[in-house]
């Protein structure tokens, strides 16, 4: 019973560092009035429904952010 618990955990620190890379990237975009960055938004939204595992922004919260050995 207990590991059901733990398995539905979910990192809010993760979907915060999400929110925050999609508004800089979109805001990018805006800022810079270049369409390439909600290009790229929409690549990453994509690749995150169709293949989860390589999501970018999970990537690089787990990958680099996160610190090591924390679970």
């Amino acid at each position: 019973m207990n590991e059901d618990i733990e398995q539905q955990r979910v990192d809010q620190n993760e979907i915060r560092t999400h929110q925050i890379l999609v508004l800089t990237g979109l805001l990018t975009g805006f800022i810079t009035d270049r369409w390439e960055w909600v290009a790229i938004q929409a690549a990453v939204f994509l690749i995150a429904f169709l293949l989860p595992p390589l999501n970018p922004y999970v990537f690089i919260y787990r990958g680099v952010l996160k610190a090591p050995g924390v679970s």
